[in-house]
């Protein structure tokens, strides 16, 4: 039978699954929206799908382990590891695309006000930038990954953990690029709200509503990416996922709320048609 601790972690678990996919739904109904009403900016587009992809991950991989729990199947450490890294590598993939959104809006609004630069030119630098920076993080978890299954298949565990040197570098390079990226969320945010408030080809309705959504996310991310942090943290050192409420907790609060924030916040847009691309949007 099951120990009380089991029965805990298939209830938590069960609950994360149904958690994701109801974020699923919400990614693919703003996503249908933006297509019905013809909004369709690359960045947000793409942010929404990886949103989606990640988010079924993420609910595939907890009905995984309410398996495991009740011993339904056997699943080796190393890949139950892997379940757990992969949607988090997509996920701070879909953050980048706004992050690269954030960087270009700035760059092109002081391109615009001080007529130097073309905004275009702009763009295609940091689209370079951003697919080379994706490209390495992501042939870094292949290497890594193969390295790992090469060094032997773990026994199998009932809570995945870090169960070798090469698990160990992909859950550092995680969390050195979430710090990296909430600090240039703070710094880019901050100066783009700046931005709103001093320059006058952005004031309006429109402009105004953008800035507020800015300062929500501006707040949100980084607090939020810098918690995983300092979790992820204690939990290689302490291995805290054994107990059965942490992973409730840490996905909730600092995965799935601020995901679902951002995508209420991505619909915000669709309310009406612009006649025109606006200077900035988010």
């Amino acid at each position: 039978g099951h120990t009380w601790e089991y029965i805990l972690y298939e209830v938590t678990h069960s609950l994360l699954s149904v958690e994701y996919f109801f974020l699923t739904i919400a990614a693919s109904y703003v996503l249908s929206k933006m297509m019905k009403k013809q909004q369709l900016f690359n960045y947000k587009v793409l942010f929404l799908l990886l949103v989606i992809l990640a988010s079924v991950a993420r609910a595939d991989g907890f009905l995984l382990l309410v398996l495991v729990y009740s011993g339904e199947i056997i699943l080796s450490n190393s890949y139950g590891f892997f379940i757990s890294v992969v949607p988090a590598f997509i996920f701070f993939t879909a953050y980048c695309f706004i992050l690269f959104q954030w960087v270009v809006m700035l760059f092109t609004i002081r391109a615009v006000t001080k007529a130097k630069g073309d905004p275009a030119a702009i763009r295609r630098r940091f689209m370079y930038v951003f697919l080379i920076f994706t490209f390495i993080q992501y042939a870094a978890l292949v290497v890594l990954a193969t390295l790992s299954i090469e060094s032997g298949i773990q026994p199998p565990a009932t809570v995945p953990h870090v169960g070798n040197p090469f698990e160990g570098l992909m859950s550092m390079i995680i969390s050195i690029s979430y710090t990296f990226v909430s600090i240039f969320f703070l710094g880019c945010g901050f100066m783009l709200i700046r931005q709103f408030n001093t320059n006058l080809m952005l004031h309006g309705d429109t402009h105004s509503r953008t800035r507020w959504r800015m300062i929500c996310i501006v707040i949100l991310v980084p607090a939020t990416f810098l918690a995983r942090v300092v979790i992820v943290g204690f939990d290689t050192v302490y291995n805290l996922s054994e107990l059965w409420w942490m992973d409730w907790v840490y996905y909730t609060f600092f995965e799935w709320i601020p995901l679902s924030v951002l995508v209420l916040l991505s619909s915000q847009t669709t309310n009406q048609i612009p006649k025109t691309r606006p200077l900035v949007d988010y």
